[in-house]
Parts: structure tokens; C-alpha cells; sequence
């Protein structure tokens, strides 16, 4: 099974051997907390950078513009 196989796919809608490819690959893939959806972890805007405008620990970009996130302040 290839990466690209599980992008934008909803993680509810995995098979369960997609499941299992998703779980073992947390580096490289994560899921979008508000749609729910399979991301590659570097596009996903998290809450350590950014203000998810909600009980978000990571948003994809249109989530992220659909909630109002903006950078966090550097200090």
C-alpha cells in the first residue's frame, strides 16, 4: 500500500488493513481533527504554531480558514 492510496480519506472510512498502514505511518500522516480526513503531517496547520480557534490539535488549510486560525505571536 502507497501513501497517496490514503490521502484526504476519512479516517471513519479506512478498511482495516488502511487502518493499520495509516497507524504504523503517524510520522509522515495525520488527520485533520475538524473533517477527519488523512493529511501529510507537514500540511496540516497545528496548535503549537498556529491559533485553531477551537478544540483543534490539527487543521487541514481549509478548515484552517473555514475556523479563522492565525499564527500564533513570536516572541
Amino acid at each position: 500500500m502507497k501513501i497517496k492510496q490514503l490521502l484526504y480519506k476519512r479516517v471513519d472510512d479506512l478498511t482495516p488493513a488502511e487502518k493499520e498502514f495509516y497507524c504504523h505511518d503517524q510520522e509522515v500522516l495525520n488527520s485533520c481533527d475538524k473533517y477527519h480526513t488523512i493529511h501529510y503531517s507537514t500540511d496540516l496547520y497545528w496548535d503549537d504554531e498556529h491559533d485553531l480557534k477551537g478544540d483543534y490539535s490539527a487543521l487541514c488549510e481549509e478548515a484552517y480558514k473555514e475556523v479563522g486560525g492565525q499564527p500564533l505571536e513570536e516572541c
